[in-house]
């Protein structure tokens, strides 16, 4: 079984209150059982050594199991995630929800983070229903005026805010499934605030050779000054923000910025469609470096009707939404072809067009998020729909489920979707599994 959630709404609990008799003495059974596997010959093995056991292993299922089997082992798992991962076939899905913002009722001018799970992370995590209370307790005091702005392979980009910094630009990125520590930037304020922005992160996975470190990463800003576009990074190696980096070609219209969305990131670069183009930066760099990119035939349509997303393979694709004459949707998807001189000779060529035929009213898109690991494209339907609400559609098998009812989800605000990598999952078992034995 799935590890279960650390805390609030929606985790399962046992059917007796944890101070019965019966429940003390579930835990002190625990308590014998994992005492005596820790000082046993079982665990007695020194970490790098059960690490290499545990990366012989050919099923990600018998690692879950063994780092479920004691805290000893599970605290091997936990430290080896990441190098674990690498070694193991990864998880058939990642997508496990998607963030918002959610009003709240008795303070109209706050908003607090909102977690919808999806099917598949419904059955991983045991969450039944949306919760706020996903996110780690060490931001728990922001979430009144805190919103999710970027999200990747189980790290989250969160910016908060208070009245006592509102000029402020600050930041935090943690994991909220794993429990890690909350890495709070440093704050962005007078003139290197940045206004309006784009947001993105890379992580280990991104770089080539992949960097096996769960605490390593890196976030990108793109903003806009009087005369020209700017880029700024920080990364978690120096723990401070690289010096503003003014973008060599035309300043980027500030109506289109403030649309960007999400910033797709494939091997260290970071990539944002414009009207014929796409607007390319290199992060695994110490400065942020913009990456020329050929002209191609991408629309200049709404944003909510376009999307980047990616190959199974890695390869940049182009998604594109739209309604037929009888009123079904539509996707069409473009593949970005590269030659041997570099991305500048590469080429868009067109890959599939599909209809989803279980749609046959349609009249308000939204194309919100892709999730790059699991190939997973989240859409709304909202007024004018037959069907409204939330869809996770899978851009290769063209299977679909919906996550969420109703015209309101047309209209969520801050909407950023969640997948986890197969080392945030593994390093997700310890601290859940801690929950199960206190």
């Amino acid at each position: 079984m799935p590890p279960l959630r650390r805390s609030g709404r929606g985790h399962r609990s046992p059917p007796y209150g944890k101070n019965c008799p019966r429940s003390r003495a579930r835990r002190d059974r625990i308590r014998d059982d994992a005492g005596d596997l820790d000082s046993n010959g079982g665990t007695t093995l020194p970490d790098d050594v059960l690490s290499a056991v545990f990366a012989r292993f050919s099923d990600k299922a018998d690692v879950v199991r063994c780092a479920s089997t004691c805290r000893a082992w599970g605290r091997v798992v936990t430290k080896e995630a990441a190098i674990l991962s690498h070694g193991l076939p990864p998880l058939p899905r990642l997508a496990l929800g998607f963030f918002h913002t959610k009003q709240l009722h008795r303070a109209p001018a706050s908003t607090r983070p909102c977690f919808v799970p999806m099917p598949y992370g419904t059955r991983l995590f045991g969450f039944s229903k949306p919760l706020s209370s996903a996110l780690p307790e060490a931001v728990h005091g922001f979430f009144e005026h805190a919103r999710p702005v970027a999200s990747r392979t189980g790290r989250l980009i969160l910016e908060l805010r208070s009245e006592m910094h509102a000029d402020d630009l600050n930041l935090c990125v943690c994991n909220p499934m794993a429990g890690d520590t909350v890495a709070l930037l440093p704050r962005l304020s007078g003139d290197d605030h940045p206004g309006f922005y784009a947001c993105t992160l890379l992580c280990g996975d991104d770089l080539d050779p992949p960097r096996l470190s769960r605490s390593f990463f890196v976030v990108l800003i793109v903003y806009n000054r009087p005369t020209y576009t700017a880029l700024r990074s920080y990364s978690s190696d120096n723990g401070c923000w690289s010096r503003e980096v003014k973008r060599p070609g035309p300043r980027i219209k500030d109506a289109k910025l403030q649309k960007f969305g999400q910033g797709l990131v494939l091997r260290g670069v970071a990539y944002w469609p414009l009207m014929r183009t796409v607007f390319a930066v290199r992060l695994d760099t110490p400065e942020p470096i913009e990456v020329s990119m050929p002209l191609g035939d991408l629309s200049d349509q709404p944003q909510k009707y376009r999307l980047l997303g990616a190959t199974p393979d890695g390869k940049l694709t182009f998604i594109r939404a739209g309604v037929s004459r009888d009123r079904l949707l539509c996707m069409a998807i473009r593949v970005f072809e590269t030659t041997r001189d570099g991305m500048c000779s590469g080429r868009w060529e067109k890959k599939d067009v599909f209809v989803l035929t279980q749609f046959n009213h349609v009249s308000t898109i939204n194309l919100r998020w892709f999730c790059e690991r699991s190939g997973i494209l989240i859409f709304t339907l909202g007024n004018g729909s037959n069907n409204p609400g939330t869809f996770a559609l899978n851009v290769e098998t063209h299977e679909i489920e919906k996550v969420a009812s109703g015209v309101q989800c047309s209209s969520w605000k801050s909407f950023v979707g969640y997948e986890m990598d197969g080392a945030s999952y593994l390093a997700s078992i310890m601290p859940n599994r801690e929950l199960l034995c206190p």
